[in-house]
C-alpha cells in the first residue's frame, strides 16, 4: 500500500530532525552596562552570509524582547531554537541600528541547500528534495568549544580574527 506523505509532514520531519540550530555566531558579553556583541562569524551561517552583521555590533533585542539585563544563557536561548525557523535581532553599530531576520541552521545545512537548490534550477530536483549528504571528513570543522557559541560551530571568517571591543583576545 502507497502512504502519501504531504509537503507539512516532509518538513516536519526534517525540522524534527535537525534539532537545535543557531545563526552561525559566536555572542559575547562586556558587562552589564553595555551587553553583549558580535565577537565572531561562522562561514557560510546565516550571520555571516546575510552581509550586514559585523564582528563588534550590539545586540540590542531578539524577537523584539529587549536583551538588556540577560544573562548571556537567557539570550542563547532566545537566538537558538529549532532549526529552519526564523528569528529577528536587532543590532546596533556606533549609533546606527539595523534589523535581521535570519535563518536558524547549520552552516552545513545551507551549503546543502545551496547546491540542492542549483540542481533545481537546472531541472533535476525530485519532488521532495532528499539533500544532498556531506561526508564527514568534508563537513566544517568546529573550533574549539572556549566560549558560549549561538550556533552551531563552523569555521570562522576573516572578519572574525578582530580582538573584543572591551578585552583583547589571548592567543
Amino acid at each position: 500500500a502507497h502512504v502519501a506523505v504531504t509537503d507539512k509532514d516532509w518538513v516536519t520531519a526534517l525540522v524534527e530532525s535537525m534539532g537545535p540550530a543557531g545563526i552561525g555566531g559566536l555572542i559575547e558579553e562586556t558587562n552589564k552596562s553595555v551587553g553583549f556583541y558580535v565577537a565572531q562569524l561562522y562561514a557560510g551561517g546565516s550571520a555571516e552570509r546575510c552581509g550586514r552583521i559585523h564582528v563588534r555590533d550590539y545586540i540590542k533585542s531578539v524577537n523584539g524582547v529587549s536583551v538588556e539585563g540577560m544573562e548571556l544563557e537567557e539570550l542563547r536561548a532566545a537566538v537558538i531554537g529549532p532549526a529552519l525557523t526564523y528569528v529577528t535581532i536587532v543590532f546596533a553599530r556606533g549609533e546606527r541600528t539595523y534589523e535581521v531576520k535570519l535563518l536558524r541552521a547549520s552552516p552545513a545545512w545551507l551549503a546543502n541547500y545551496d547546491r540542492y537548490e542549483k540542481f533545481r534550477a537546472s531541472g533535476g530536483a525530485p519532488h521532495h528534495p532528499q539533500l544532498p549528504h556531506t561526508p564527514s571528513s568534508t563537513r566544517a570543522r568546529s573550533p574549539p568549544p572556549v566560549r558560549t557559541p549561538v550556533s552551531t560551530p563552523g569555521k570562522a571568517t576573516s572578519r572574525a580574527r578582530s580582538n573584543s571591543p572591551h578585552h583583547p583576545r589571548v592567543q
